[in-house]
Formats: structure tokens, C-alpha cells, sequence
């Protein structure tokens, strides 16, 4: 009897067409890209505006360490910006240097920024602070309002305040000079500190109409006249060695 010898065999498995690596990616990568944007359109970033008019550095005039800057309507302009008030900053005290009484206590505008000044020292060092020494935004009138645009977010703020400010050699990355000060309630939202800002004016509040009354308004009957007693304010305000108003306790 022969032995046969088996010889074990195997299945030849079907030879798998393998696709490229690259070839798959690239088609997974265009079937995704409608996802992306469509997701996009859907949740829009909202940033800061590019400032389309960077402040010349102009060389500075006598006795300042850069030029004020003269705001044209319509445009942004990249600056630095500080925060000030609240438990951390002391001596920036309560009140405004605004004149109108009724807008002067910021805690109740916090909507506030005070213009700095580009002087090379501190008047207030050896003697007072003027409403002409806070001209790095080339003294803007009191309520005037600027669009602050800041880590995505724009805000207005009015100007009811001045200050000092940094001084010589405390600049952002263009060269820009810290201009101006932002209260510290109105601050927070826009993660200012001491940071570069994107600022714009804001559109003006129209005047009332006048009257179509041709007549005049009544006067009150005749009568005797009272003396108007002066109103004492709580605290009295005195200029601080900052360069901004200080509030002292008045005896009562």
C-alpha cells in the first residue's frame, strides 16, 4: 500500500484594492467642508475692528512726549487705553471733573472715560490739572462719546473725566501712546486693563427741535422772591497729586 502523501492547501483570499491614504483624506476633508461653514455661518465671530487710519507718529511738540491725536469722524484708530476707579485705585476717588453736578458721581455712569495727556510731567505735580493738560485726544469736549472696541467687544463711552495717565516711554505696539482711561465698571466688559484698543467717535447726539409754539411760554404770577439756599454737597473735591479730583468728607 502506497502512503499518499496530503499536502495541506489554502483558499487564495481575493486581493483587496487598497485606497491611498491621501485620497481618502482628501475626499473625508471635502465632505466636511460644507459642516464647517455651514456651522460657521451659523455662530458669526464678532471682532474687533481693524483700525483703517494708524495715528501718524508725528515728531511731538515742546514739552510732550507725543502729539495729540485730532479724531476724524468715521475712522478707528488704535490706542492704548487703561482702566481706573474701584477698590483697587483709591485715590481715582468717586466723582468726575465733568462741571455738570448730575453727571459727575461715576459709580451711577459708569459709561465713563476720562482723556489723558501727552505732557511730558504732571502739572499737578506742582500745581493744578487742567482741562488743557488732558489733550492726547486733543481735548475732546465733556460727553463726548467714543466706540470702544476691545477682544471682540464695542462699547460707547463718554468722556467725563481726565487724568494724567502713563507718561513718557508706556506705549502699545504701534508706538501709540495710552490716551485714555476707562472707568472701571465699563472696563471689565471690554478686558481692558492696560491694553491696545480700537476707538471711534461716536455719532452725536442730535439737539432737541425748537418750538413750533409761536407763543411764549407762561411766566408764573408775581409773588415774593426766596432766597435759594445753597445745597451742600457730601464731599468737597480737591485736585490730588494723580492729576484727578479726590473727594474729602466734609464736617457736617
Amino acid at each position: 500500500m502506497t502512503a499518499t502523501t496530503l499536502t495541506p492547501t489554502h483558499s487564495a483570499r481575493p486581493r483587496r484594492r487598497t485606497t491611498p491614504i491621501w485620497l481618502t483624506a482628501a475626499a473625508f476633508t471635502v465632505a466636511l467642508a460644507p459642516v464647517v461653514l455651514l456651522a460657521g455661518a451659523a455662530n458669526p465671530p464678532c471682532p474687533t475692528p481693524a483700525p483703517d487710519s494708524t495715528p501718524s507718529l508725528t515728531p511731538a511738540p515742546a514739552r510732550m512726549f507725543a502729539a495729540p491725536l485730532a479724531l476724524q469722524p468715521g475712522r478707528w484708530y488704535q490706542v492704548g487705553a487703561t482702566e481706573y476707579g474701584g477698590l483697587g485705585d483709591p485715590s481715582a476717588g468717586s466723582y468726575g471733573s465733568i462741571p455738570d453736578p448730575s453727571q459727575a458721581f461715576l459709580p451711577a455712569h459708569s459709561d465713563t472715560f476720562a482723556e489723558l495727556s501727552v505732557l511730558d510731567t504732571n502739572p499737578a505735580n506742582t500745581g493744578t490739572f487742567t482741562f488743557a493738560d488732558a489733550n492726547a485726544l486733543n481735548n475732546l469736549p465733556y460727553m463726548t462719546g467714543l466706540r470702544v472696541a476691545s477682544n471682540g467687544t464695542q462699547r460707547v463711552r463718554y468722556k467725563r473725566d481726565i487724568g494724567y495717565g502713563q507718561g513718557p516711554r508706556q506705549t502699545i505696539a504701534n508706538g501709540q501712546p495710552y490716551r485714555l482711561d476707562v472707568w472701571w465698571q465699563s472696563a471689565t466688559p471690554l478686558g481692558i486693563s492696560k491694553s491696545p484698543v480700537s476707538i471711534q467717535l461716536a455719532p452725536q447726539p442730535a439737539p432737541p427741535p425748537p418750538s413750533t409754539n409761536s407763543q411764549p411760554p407762561a411766566q408764573p404770577p408775581p409773588g415774593p422772591v426766596r432766597p435759594q439756599q445753597p445745597r451742600r454737597c457730601p464731599v468737597s473735591r480737591k485736585w490730588g497729586r494723580s492729576g484727578r479730583f479726590e473727594c474729602v468728607a466734609t464736617d457736617t
